[in-house]
């Protein structure tokens, strides 16, 4: 590679990267409504009253270590026991490095999480493309579509250190990999993400051995039982080797953390009644993800269900052609009886891209019946998990579907839209994050914005009148 082709890859990435800094930088600026969470509140709490009484008891190994391990045992039972563990981890450096920050009200974490999630989102969407330079126009398109879209507005209004935005990149970092220890390096970090982590661990537990199991099967027609029968088998065993795994994961927190029996039975049970009966029916979780295709090519919804239904619509066929296309060109060498269901299905699930598929339209399925109906269509940290999702799967088929020209029409189109459209999206993220933050209405944003003054005060003076009457 000579000097200005890589010159000429530079600017690009520097381009893409002066983009999202400006759309950061805008958001900081115009935004109305620049808080914190109550939960970050209650974390960074945990963290600090264990840091104090490390100091307190001289600052020693052994304390630095109780404290670490208070902090983390407290954190994650006021989050229920969910084993969100890089969360609170995140959260304990926060705690330690707010203190250098230019504004208390910084989530830089956060924004980093979402710029290395965007950009592996848009490195693994793009593995098809051979031609490197088409490969990075690509990239740089889809990185900067991702990171102007309103679902990467909340976290930079709120400060908030979730796992639904951290499960995303143990488990795209996987996909990314390429040797096996680093990859079961990977996924062994997801489960302790979020929930979404966990799942999307036992996930592709489950897939790795179906696949594995219909691999081995005998290939003799005379000597094989029926595809109905090798599929259950198969199944069975996936299932059994994604229980186990559930059963190590809660194991391993029941003797760090002390979790009892009831995590293991709320994940189950509450995760299959919520998957069987979700809440507003099944077509609310259909008009939730269309309205996330919605929201992932105009950068915002729109409300008008027209709108929305076409566009969603456009997003879903665009990926179902992917797949189609993709299943169409795996190939049948080896079948003695190409036409068993057992056969294909093991063809598919062999395949790498098609098995990157079949894995991320579960997880797209999962996120729709669990995450999306308790919530509605708002534009907090719970839309962000079906957001990324369906940006994977979008990018993935476009790569798959379109010539190239056709798709660098269709993603500067899309950040076209994004920009253009990036005040009415500020102010309806404000609206879903008032709607989030003040469900008593006796609180109003004014009131938050006071106490924000107040503690600035504090910060820079050392003293504040509200807190001093407060306190008195």
């Amino acid at each position: 590679m000579d000097l200005k082709q890589t010159a000429a890859r530079t600017v690009k990435l520097v381009g893409a990267l002066t983009v999202i800094a400006l759309f950061f930088v805008y958001v900081l600026q115009h935004s109305t409504l620049i808080t914190v969470s109550p939960d970050s509140v209650r974390f960074m709490h945990f963290w600090q009253r264990n840091a104090d009484q490390f100091t307190s008891d001289g600052r020693s190994a052994e304390g630095a270590l109780k404290a670490v391990y208070y902090s983390f045992k407290a954190s994650n039972a006021y989050d229920l026991n969910r084993g969100r563990l890089l969360q609170v981890l995140i959260y304990g450096i926060d705690a330690f490095t707010r203190w250098t920050l230019p504004s208390p009200m910084l989530n830089v974490w956060m924004m980093l999480v979402l710029l290395v999630n965007a950009a592996m989102v848009a490195w693994v969407s793009t593995s098809a493309l051979r031609d490197a330079d088409v490969r990075l126009n690509v990239f740089c398109l889809g990185w900067c579509v991702l990171m102007t879209s309103s679902v990467v507005i909340s976290p930079v209004m709120l400060l908030i250190l979730y796992g639904k935005y951290l499960w995303v990149t143990p488990v795209l970092a996987f996909f990314a990999a390429r040797r096996p220890l680093i990859k079961a390096g990977w996924l062994a970090i997801a489960p302790f993400t979020d929930e979404l982590g966990l799942f999307a661990m036992l996930g592709i537990v489950s897939l790795w051995v179906i696949q594995y199991v219909l691999a081995s099967r005998e290939r003799g027609a005379s000597t094989r039982r029926s595809p109905l029968y090798c599929l259950a088998r198969a199944c069975c065993l996936g299932s059994l080797a994604s229980l186990t795994v559930l059963f190590v994961f809660f194991g391993v927190m029941s003797v760090v953390l002390g979790v009892g029996a009831d995590a293991f039975r709320g994940f189950v049970y509450g995760g299959a009644k919520q998957a069987a009966l979700p809440t507003g029916g099944w077509w609310s979780v259909l008009h939730a993800l269309l309205w996330q295709g919605e929201v992932m090519v105009l950068g915002l919804p729109l409300a008008h269900r027209v709108i929305t239904t076409t566009i969603g619509t456009a997003v879903f066929a665009t990926i179902l052609a992917g797949v189609w296309k993709r299943g169409q060109a795996v190939p049948c060498s080896g079948m003695e009886e190409p036409s068993r269901l057992d056969d294909r299905i093991q063809e598919w699930l062999g395949d790498e891209k098609c098995f990157f598929y079949t894995f991320w339209m579960a997880m797209l399925l999962f996120v729709g019946l669990i995450v999306l109906p308790g919530r509605g269509l708002d534009l907090t940290h719970y839309s962000y998990p079906a957001a990324a999702v369906l940006a994977v799967l979008f990018i993935t088929a476009l790569v798959d579907v379109w010539p190239a020209k056709a798709i660098y029409v269709a993603l500067v189109t899309v950040l076209a839209v994004h920009l253009s459209l990036l005040p009415r999206a500020m102010a309806t993220t404000t609206k879903s994050l008032e709607s989030y933050l003040f469900t008593d209405s006796s609180v109003t944003k004014e009131d938050i914005s006071a106490i924000k003054r107040s503690v600035m005060e504090l910060r820079e003076q050392g003293h504040s009148a509200f807190f001093d009457t407060f306190n008195n």
